[in-house]
């Protein structure tokens, strides 16, 4: 599991530049991943990239008028790529604005590893031009992830996508203050996506695990596993769910766009490993191959539910979803039904231009 990272305010030159959250704390379990091959090349997981924004107090106009007391913001781009990354690469991202035009290009602090490793890259924090390059716009802004060589002239397009900023007035009614506001990057596509897959922690423990994202504080969650109907494993009675990751405003006030990752563990829903293959307590998918069922509870109210089948080889029967858009890992993306009224409000059909930023899924359907 990575770490968590808090995203911190900056000064430069007496200005209090302040990270505003899209990413305030990402803890990812690292979860099943496609062997990586040398011919292969450098892959970006595609469920670990995350766009988050840069805010400051302060708005350049012009290269030589500073204008205070109003809000602006600069793009950043936080990714996992396997390697293998040869020797003289170099990562950079190129953002653009809503107009198309190129806005900033940010080299980021790139290693050179070999094909059984992976690394987390992500853009600088100072871009060229300091705070005079941020921006008070909002809009759907683009990017492109470039992989560079200058010992090979490589000059490669390895992902591109696009983001849309709103912003949360900050004025507070006094007149002043009229341009102070809290910009973030629009996530709501991601609620009616999960993860599925299967985590060894020990010889005798092979987990099934979950991940879900979810809108504002919708309360304590619990996932509750289904088969043919009968309830057989619960995280509120035998397993976990923890926070995954945090997208969110940097005031994070009530009120505020937030989204939060919650991953699930069942310690009593397991495949087959050794030394637990006679627990009476434990309940064995690939001893029990059909249709199982995830149903989530926020706050005691239905909020999410999913599907996923475990066939006659014991094995999860792949949706091909995530071979099919090259995601790059094993876990299975499944599409989540988001029920009741705990998000608050959200756009139910932003799955279908937003989804991965801006890349559609094939084969992926929300229910």
């Amino acid at each position: 599991m990575n770490s968590s990272q808090s995203l911190r305010g900056i000064s430069s030159l007496g200005i209090c530049v302040r990270l505003m959250v899209v990413v305030l704390g990402i803890v990812f379990t690292w979860q099943g991943v496609v062997p990586a091959r040398a011919e292969d090349g450098p892959r970006i997981i595609k469920t670990r990239l995350q766009v988050k924004l840069w805010q400051n107090h302060s708005y350049w106009p012009n290269a030589t008028q500073e204008q205070y007391d109003t809000t602006s913001w600069l793009p950043s781009a936080r990714f996992s790529v396997f390697g293998p990354i040869p020797g003289g690469s170099q990562f950079s991202v190129d953002f653009t604005k809503p107009d198309g035009s190129l806005w900033v290009s940010l080299d980021c602090p790139t290693e050179e590893i070999g094909a059984d490793r992976w690394i987390n890259v992500e853009t600088p924090r100072d871009p060229p031009g300091g705070t005079k390059v941020f921006t008070t716009g909002t809009g759907v802004y683009g990017f492109t992830i470039r992989l560079k060589n200058a010992l090979t002239n490589q000059n490669q397009a390895i992902f591109s996508g696009k983001f849309k900023v709103s912003k949360v007035d900050k004025s507070n009614g006094i007149p002043k203050f009229k341009n102070k506001a809290t910009y973030y990057v629009d996530h709501d596509w991601l609620l009616p996506m999960g993860l599925i897959w299967s985590e060894p922690t020990q010889a005798y423990n092979v987990h099934l695990r979950a991940a879900m994202w979810f809108k504002g504080a919708a309360g304590p969650k619990a996932a509750y596993l289904y088969y043919k109907g009968k309830q057989v494993a619960s995280t509120k009675e035998s397993g976990d769910a923890v926070p995954g990751g945090e997208l969110s405003t940097f005031d994070n006030d009530t009120g505020d766009p937030r989204w939060e990752r919650i991953d699930f563990k069942w310690y009593s829903a397991n495949f087959t490993a050794p030394e637990a293959s006679t627990d009476a307590s434990i309940f064995f998918l690939d001893k029990n191959p059909g249709d199982y069922e995830v149903k989530v509870l926020c706050g005691g109210a239905l909020c999410r539910e999913t599907r996923f089948s475990i066939g006659l080889d014991g094995k999860f029967v792949d949706n091909d979803i995530v071979a099919a858009n090259k995601i790059n890992s094993t876990a299975m993306l499944v599409p989540v039904k988001v029920l009741g009224t705990a998000d608050g409000q959200w756009q139910p059909m932003s799955w279908k231009t937003d989804a991965l930023y801006g890349n559609p899924i094939k084969g992926f359907t929300a229910p």
